[in-house]
């Protein structure tokens, strides 16, 4: 355990040595597999001041730890929580589960409070989580590797001021079963010259059980994708998309991957410094890696070490660490938006806090910058130092402020969802930005995470960035010029090019130039005529959408044909999208069920995609109905159905944010589009392009942009439910 872990109360205040507030015992305290149902049964005994009569013992769980929430009503349901006391009556304990009550990060409470009688020194509370003797299978266990901490707190004299009893009590939890092989390439390699594959297996809820790396080479130029099968689990996996260039054709630019988003223990996270980095460098094998830990809980302590760390773990041309923190500051202040710096000699690594809320030493509060206009006054005129406004907690507040000489990105995806109204809102400001994704992933899997159960909504996105080279300046440079695309965590390939028909005659061959994704054609540069929009993509899954927009309207997309099934059968995919609000909480629960309602139809066969967790997805099905599980936050989520009847039968989409009827002829002849309110939230019902379509797709786009600023760009979304965005290209009129 780091001696940086952030304090289960305020102010910080270490638990005594000599036991005075008691004691606490926690059994069992072996090794449980990620996301299992299991019992533990935590005891605390009464030091000598005991515990008045409406005081209070507080168990608190770490945010992040998606062990099952306590519940106390239903036995036979999942986590419930059970209390008893050895205190004779008329004493009694009111037990309450409050999600948001303690701390932060030990916000997760369960709180105690003892009624009618103290309990006197000596005396024990309790409290078995997952008790299965009315029925219950137990308490969910937390999915992700490392350990299960708890805080056990006691207000003994009952003023509201709680103390921590003794260090927290900890459960290691182990990866499970292997469960899928992942395979890491580099984008561009050159054939006949090695490059090394990153083979990594991961049990069903993202915890890695195993990681090599091996040397490949690749003689045959163009796109391709390698296999292997890991020989310990007989799993079988398939590596992203690859482009083999000739050696004597080596390309301009290199696609390379980082996720510049993520914490670790010492803020809101979990794991270690030393577990963070190896695993983006080891198991996730991207290129560069950033450390953001919120700024009001990094201490002078805090910031030395992952200072340290990220230097320490820094390989120049083969894995960049980059330093920064989130700026967190509230949303009418301006919201998140995390500070990159560039690194490398001289660098100076200047913190300014949005607030030293959580940090009790204030000596350098002067330091602090809020609103984030006042940020953004102290960094202006550094090239070292850039700003990507985001959507965490708190969302950044991009209709009020906005700097483009230090934000060229805008973050739309991570585990906390997907946030195309953040790049409206950007948009509708007439901002120049490219975009990015990270993960954000608090649970020290960086660059290869997995949301935790009701907390996060999706795995965490990837920035590709197209540099000349690997190292630091060159990926640098790239960033700063907007020469990104941002993926929900698929490394697929997308090129894409703008080329003006009354060009300047300096492109290839004479013709006109090819600007890249993120450039900005002012007015004097953007000629008049027609522009050609150049896409390619590869995908690592068949394609759904790819869409060339000038937002906020397609323009065009990809030709993908649905196959025509046979007469009286039908396949259908239904998709669902969207979030609730844009703050907190913002997840859209879509528990529901398709149902025939009227006509002659039978529901054949069904299956799921997009879904992120192992308990989502369809649980029940029959010939007249399908039930599922689900939760999106911009995200997609859905079905693909199979039906045999008349066109003229009728189905029922239930769901808490929609429910509506359609017939089968109608959602055969052409998409059908359900507004579901919320933030972007909407059902989309039409014929299944079926999983034989293509994973690759090119296209010409032709548009005339009219007077003012146009913004075009790439949306790709696949079949498995994954999006990619390309930066936008700008031109002014």
């Amino acid at each position: 355990m780091s001696g940086l872990l952030p304090s289960p109360v305020w102010p910080p205040t270490a638990p005594p040595a000599d036991g005075r507030l008691g004691s606490v015992s926690l059994t069992p305290t072996g090794p449980v597999v990620a996301g299992e149902f299991g019992t533990w049964t935590l005891t605390y005994t009464a030091g000598r001041f005991g515990i008045d009569d409406v005081g209070a013992l507080r168990i608190a769980l770490h945010q992040t730890s998606d062990l099952g929430a306590p519940q106390l009503t239903d036995p036979a349901a999942p986590d419930y929580c059970t209390v008893a006391w050895s205190t004779p009556g008329p004493c009694r304990i009111e037990a309450r589960y409050d999600g948001e009550l303690g701390v932060r990060p030990w916000k997760r409470i369960l709180s105690l409070r003892v009624r009618d009688r103290a309990v006197r020194p000596g005396d024990t509370v309790r409290v078995t989580f997952g008790d299965r003797s009315g029925g219950s299978p137990g308490a969910r266990g937390q999915t992700y590797a490392g350990p299960l901490r708890l805080q056990v707190l006691v207000d003994a004299y009952g003023t509201g001021i709680f103390l921590p009893v003794a260090g927290p009590s900890e459960v290691p939890v182990v990866a499970g079963a292997p469960d899928r092989l992942r395979l890491h390439v580099p984008s561009d390699v050159t054939a006949g010259r090695a490059f090394e594959v990153t083979a990594v297996t991961i049990d069903r809820w993202g915890n890695v059980t195993g990681h090599r790396r091996e040397a490949a080479t690749l003689d045959s130029p163009g796109v391709t994708t390698l296999r292997r099968t890991d020989a310990a689990s007989g799993l079988v996996g398939e590596s992203n998309p690859v482009r083999v260039h000739p050696p004597e054709a080596p390309p301009r630019r290199r696609t390379v991957w980082g996720d510049l988003h993520a914490q670790s223990e010492e803020t809101v996270g979990s794991g270690t410094l030393d577990e963070y980095f190896s695993h983006a460098r080891d198991c996730a094998a991207v290129d560069f890696v950033g450390h953001q830990g919120n700024d009001f809980q990094v201490t002078e302590p805090v910031w030395r070490a992952i200072m340290a760390k990220t230097q320490a773990y820094d390989a120049e041309n083969r894995f960049l660490t980059f330093a920064g923190y989130e700026w967190s500051g509230n949303t009418p202040g301006g919201g998140d938006h995390n500070v990159h710096f560039k690194g490398g000699p001289g660098q100076d690594y200047t913190l300014h806090r949005s607030g030293h809320w959580q940090i009790a030493d204030r000596s350098d509060e002067a330091t602090d910058r809020f609103p984030v206009s006042d940020l953004y006054q102290a960094f202006r005129g550094r090239d070292d130092v850039i700003l990507i406004p985001h959507v965490g907690g708190r969302y950044a507040n991009l209709l009020e402020f906005f700097d483009e000489s230090l934000m060229p990105l805008v973050e739309i995806a991570s585990c906390w969802g997907v946030f195309e109204w953040l790049a409206g809102d950007a948009f509708a400001g007439g901002h120049v930005f490219g975009v990015s994704a990270g993960s954000d992933d608090h649970t020290g899997r960086p660059g290869m995470s997995h949301s935790p159960r009701g907390h996060f909504a999706t795995g965490g996105g990837l920035t590709a960035v197209l540099a000349a080279d690997g190292s630091r300046e060159a990926v640098w440079e790239a960033i700063r010029a907007r020469r990104t695309y941002a993926t929900t965590g698929a490394r697929l390939l997308l090129d894409v090019s703008l080329r003006l028909s009354d060009g300047d005659g300096a492109g290839p061959a004479g013709g006109p130039p090819a600007y890249p994704m993120g450039t900005h054609l002012p007015r004097e540069r953007s000629g008049s005529g027609e522009v050609t929009l150049g896409v390619a993509v590869h995908g690592t899954a068949p394609l759904w959408r790819a869409e060339v927009l000038r937002w906020p309207e397609v323009l065009a997309g990809a030709p993908l044909p649905a196959p025509a099934p046979p007469a009286g059968t039908y396949a259908l995919r239904i998709g669902w999208t969207g979030s609730r609000i844009r703050a907190r909480r913002r997840l859209t629960d879509w528990a529901g069920a398709l149902r025939v309602v009227a006509g002659r139809a039978r529901i054949t066969g069904a299956s799921g995609w997009g879904f992120d967790q192992p308990e989502d997805g369809i649980y029940e099905q029959g010939g007249e109905h399908v039930a599922w599980r689900s939760v999106t936050a911009g995200d997609w989520d859905g079905i693909t159905v199979q039906v045999e009847g008349e066109g003229e039968a009728t189905l029922e989409f239930a769901t808490g944010p929609a429910t509506f009827r359609f017939t089968l002829a109608a959602a055969d002849e052409q998409p059908i589009e359900v507004d579901a309110g919320g933030v972007g939230q909407r059902v989309v019902v039409e014929r299944d392009p079926g999983p034989g379509q293509p994973r690759a797709a090119a296209m010409e786009v032709r548009d005339r942009p009219p007077a003012g600023r146009s913004y075009y760009l790439v949306r790709v979304t696949q079949q498995d439910g994954h999006i990619a965005w390309s930066s936008p290209i700008v031109v002014d009129r």
